[in-house]
């Protein structure tokens, strides 16, 4: 019984050891008085779903395309034309067939098909929104997760803290990050928690792709796995108890 009694006391103790540090990633400490201008437009990707709004509505696009193909398909619905991109970065569009749209903007694609459609529809005037864009949050916030980008709203820092129904305040270790993918490698943007209280800094647009990262503390990291570990341990302290109790009952 007492080695049972040690190695349960092993198994908490293990729990509880130190995290092992991550690396440390370079980061670029920004305030509201050094915002840079940063401004990255969605560019069109294999595995994009496009939705593509004919504004000129007397003019659909006609005949109604097909319920799918193999250059990515589509459907035709009431409040546009979805599209999936293939992988080699071309969709299939009524009338006009098979169109490379990788590595293009959401408004050069719509400038594009009012060229492609100028002989089909009477005045083209086309809307080309990226549905699948996200972001992720991490941290100390109420609700972690992976959050849609409505880009017709201009997502910024602030509405996506909001999505993630706010900030642990806490348990931060006072920075949040938004690490963001540039080229092969990655960009650290770091701010102070307490800049959020100005508009400048909330107002900072997110993309496709970005994590926003509240780092928390030590303290709470421990907290958390602490709380992991005696959820692992209960059952097993209820099962030595129980143990113990019919040992000593049946020495009685």
């Amino acid at each position: 019984m007492r080695i049972v009694y040690l190695l349960l006391v092993g198994l908490v103790l293990f729990g509880c050891r130190t995290p092992r540090e991550l690396p440390v990633l370079s980061t670029e400490q920004l305030t509201a008085l050094n915002l840079k201008e940063d401004t990255q437009p969605h560019r069109i990707e294999p595995g994009d779903r496009l939705l593509i709004r004919n504004l000129n509505w007397l003019s659909p696009l006609i005949p109604d395309p097909p319920s799918g193909s193999q250059m990515g398909g589509g459907a035709q619905q009431s409040q546009g034309y979805e599209a999936v991109v293939n992988k080699a970065g071309l969709v299939s569009l009524p009338q006009i067939g098979a169109l490379r749209v990788a590595n293009l903007t959401s408004s050069a694609l719509a400038d594009t098909l009012s060229v492609k459609y100028r002989n089909t529809i009477n005045t083209p005037l086309f809307e080309v929104t990226v549905t699948n864009l996200n972001v992720q949050i991490l941290g100390a916030v109420n609700q972690q997760g992976v959050y849609p980008l409505n880009t017709d709203e201009n997502p910024t820092l602030g509405s996506i803290l909001a999505q993630a129904g706010g900030v642990r305040f806490t348990e931060t270790s006072g920075k949040i990050q938004i690490i963001r993918k540039s080229g092969d490698s990655q960009r650290v943007i770091e701010f102070d928690l307490e800049t959020l209280a100005d508009p400048r800094i909330l107002q900072q647009p997110v993309y496709h792709k970005d994590v926003i990262y509240l780092p928390p503390t030590q303290e709470s990291v421990r907290s958390v796995k602490l709380q992991r570990n005696l959820v692992f341990v209960q059952p097993l302290i209820t099962l030595l108890n129980l143990t113990f109790l019919l040992l000593t009952l049946s020495s009685r």
